[in-house]
C-alpha cells in the first residue's frame, strides 16, 4: 500500500484500504478537537479546553505517541 502510493490513485479503497482508513481517522480526530475548541462560547471554558489539549500532548510526548500529537495539535 505504502510503496505503491496506493492512496493516490482513483482507486484508492481498493488497493489501500488502511492507508485511507488511517488518514480518515486522523482527519476526523484533528476536525474533532477544532471544532470542540471552537464551538465553545465561554472564554474560559474554552481556556480549559486547550489547555487539556495541551496536557493530552505532553502526555503523548512522554509516551512517544508522535502521531496523536499531531493529530490533537
Amino acid at each position: 500500500e505504502c510503496f505503491n502510493l496506493g492512496w493516490s490513485k482513483s482507486n484508492k479503497l481498493d488497493v489501500a484500504p488502511n492507508i485511507v482508513a488511517i488518514s480518515e481517522r486522523f482527519n476526523k480526530m484533528n476536525l474533532y478537537i477544532q471544532v470542540s475548541i471552537l464551538r465553545e462560547k465561554d472564554v474560559k471554558k474554552r481556556q480549559a479546553l486547550i489547555s487539556k489539549v495541551i496536557e493530552i500532548a505532553k502526555y503523548c510526548r512522554d509516551l512517544n505517541n508522535f502521531t496523536t500529537i499531531n493529530q490533537i495539535t
